[in-house]
């Protein structure tokens, strides 16, 4: 995973997203396009926070290996009564982030350093580490929250530590080149707390929390500027190794996203998707590199349009990873390779991706957060086309999804689509359908 040197990072711990038929529904139990927004901003969190875990950004020393446990656990209102003075203390500024986290197992925690182009101040001085999540996962408290706050005026970005009732600023990174890239908003105030969020998740977890008595978890309220504050409340039993920088349990691991709105705690929208997340894809293979690069991939739902089926994929992708350096190779049960089709004229950047209809075999579309067709992958001699005018290639993030457009049903037919490297960086990633 490459990460640039330049950028601030204070991610703070490690843990184990019309009318007509011109775009095809999603079955019943489907994960709605707000739950792949969860996932989104969950499997990118885990990804970053597991880097900094295991020490392997350039200039950043965020975990430290000693240092005294704690296990209490709490909610993001008396988190956010012990962060409070602090943050005052410090002119922080308003509150843009709150990030809550119980795990499995017990992550040390340390200071950070920046780089040299955004050096971190003001930070901790001792260590400690933050004790396993024993039970009542889905109660809303976290054994750790991480508030970040935003001071306009400073042009500085503070993070501040809460375990249990004791808080710990992290430090300040300073100036427009280091945090003017966030685009945080501030959260108003009036907003429900973490112990509500999940309650009303609780409604859509149902088969998770069955099949799962212990599970890590990631609370995250964020205003994104256009919806208004929302909590995202992801449980996986998906988990992070620390010790051999891995993620570990296996290709068919289970998940639920749900979104909360946070100023009436109402239930937008929630699912889970059991058995279908591969979470050794989320694997840390290089970060301080260009390659290689991976390409998770999780299948969120399969559905069709007379005799065209779609398959519905969500994409966890390495920084950086592009078109121009990766394509795909989907073989059937007996691995034998399917040949790609013709990509239909109407499936064009900016269509709906009800326009990209069937012929004989598959081709891939990717469909931007707002629906619309912003790349494909076919034709007889297999490569990238449809992207935006004048554009060579488009870089791959957690934001879009990956439709498998085909005549005939993939999904639950052990069928695995590949993706490989198409010049000197390697690419590794695959799901199975």
């Amino acid at each position: 995973m490459t990460i640039s040197g330049t950028e601030p990072s204070l991610a703070p711990t490690q843990l184990p997203s019309g009318s007509t038929p011109t775009a095809p529904a999603p079955p019943a139990r489907g994960l709605s396009a707000g739950v792949k927004a969860a996932i989104a901003v969950a499997i990118v969190a885990v990804v970053v926070f597991a880097v900094l875990a295991a020490g392997l950004v350039p200039g950043v020393s965020l975990f430290s290996k000693s240092g005294s446990a704690g296990t209490s656990v709490s909610s993001s209102s008396s988190a956010l009564a012990a962060a409070g003075p602090v943050a005052a203390a410090h002119g922080a500024g308003a509150l843009v982030l709150a990030v809550g986290a119980s795990t499995t197992f017990s992550f040390p925690f340390g200071s950070e350093a920046g780089n040299t182009s955004c050096p971190v101040t003001g930070g901790i001085a001792s260590n400690f580490t933050v004790g396993a999540a024993t039970g009542n996962y889905s109660s809303g408290e976290a054994t750790v929250w991480i508030f970040l706050y935003s001071n306009s005026s400073a042009v500085t970005l503070s993070a501040i530590a809460v375990v249990g009732s004791s808080s710990y600023f992290l430090g300040t990174v300073t100036g427009a080149s280091c945090v003017g890239s966030l685009s945080l908003t501030p959260i108003p105030a009036g907003y429900v707390d973490s112990a509500r969020a999940a309650k009303s998740a609780d409604a859509d977890a149902g088969s998770f929390l069955s099949a799962d008595s212990r599970a890590n978890v990631v609370y995250a309220l964020l205003d994104n500027g256009t919806a208004g504050p929302e909590w995202y409340v992801v449980y996986t039993n998906c988990s992070y190794n620390v010790t051999t920088a891995e993620f570990t349990g296996g290709d068919h691991g289970n998940l639920f996203a749900g979104v909360v709105n946070a100023s009436t705690g109402d239930l937008i929208t929630g699912g889970a998707s059991m058995g279908n997340l591969n979470c050794s894809s989320l694997s840390v293979t290089n970060v301080t590199g260009s390659q290689p690069y991976a390409l998770g991939m999780y299948e969120i739902s399969s559905n069709n349009v007379g005799a065209t089926y779609y398959t519905d994929l969500g994409l966890s992708p390495t920084a950086g990873l592009s078109t121009n350096l990766f394509g795909f190779v989907l073989r059937n049960s007996v691995a034998v390779v399917q040949a790609p089709a013709a990509v239909p004229l109407a499936c064009a950047y900016g269509a709906a991706p009800g326009s990209c209809v069937a012929g004989t075999g598959w081709y891939a579309v990717l469909v931007a957060v707002n629906g619309t067709v912003v790349g494909t992958y076919g034709n007889s001699t297999p490569g990238w086309g449809n992207l935006a005018p004048h554009s060579t290639n488009i870089t791959i993030t957690s934001g879009l999804t990956l439709v498998i457009v085909s005549n005939t049903q993939y999904a639950g037919n052990a069928y695995t689509l590949t993706a490989f490297g198409t010049g000197t960086s390697s690419v590794s990633g695959s799901a199975n359908l």
